[in-house]
């Protein structure tokens, strides 16, 4: 791998080197990061002053977020009280609607629903399917999106190759340096 971008055919990559460009991760264990894939959607941030019906998805390993028991939730679903919510995402039901998490606001504002509420997307393959949101989370950077599992939107959207999205777990004393080692390797994108 290389810290040059790699151009292909319709595609583009940027690979990041833990050794070569980046020895500040291999002497900085703490640093992760967690993957997202994205289907776009409608703006639901705060930008946008209309109600969305399709907000922008991101898809992620649950596991990434519970294990970190990363951001905090302001209403779950009664079912889900005593589990862990973030993993809630990776129980797909066959025919049932995929569970999906939204930032409070967002639910409240953006969509005008609520927790148990669901909204319709239409797959790549154009089958219509169904999003339950199971959870709202506290005021947090996802606002514009719904969190899903990343098997569940590759399984509506397979043709989703790679992540777009990224967050960098990283101790707070450590910030301004992987800021720094990143705009310099993003400086080399064309």
């Amino acid at each position: 791998m290389s810290v040059a971008p790699h151009f292909l055919p319709g595609n583009v990559h940027l690979h990041f080197s833990k050794t070569a460009a980046f020895g500040f991760f291999s002497s900085h264990p703490a640093v992760r990061f967690v993957p997202f894939r994205v289907q776009e959607g409608d703006d639901a941030s705060c930008l946008n002053l209309n109600r969305v019906s399709r907000p922008r998805l991101l898809g992620v390993n649950p596991r990434e977020l519970a294990d970190r028991k990363s951001f905090s939730f302001v209403e779950t679903l009664p079912s889900l009280q005593g589990q862990d919510t973030w993993m809630a995402l990776d129980e797909i039901p066959a025919d049932g609607p995929v569970p999906a998490l939204a930032d409070q606001t967002v639910l409240t504002w953006a969509l005008g629903k609520a927790v148990g509420d669901t909204l319709e997307y239409v797959a790549e393959d154009g089958r219509p399917f169904r999003i339950r949101l199971v959870a709202g989370l506290a005021n947090s950077i996802f606002q514009g999106s719904l969190i899903v599992s990343e098997k569940a939107l590759l399984r509506y959207f397979p043709s989703h190759s790679g992540h777009r999205f990224f967050l960098a777990d990283v101790p707070p004393d450590q910030v301004g340096k992987l800021t720094e080692r990143l705009s310099w390797a993003l400086s080399l994108w064309p």
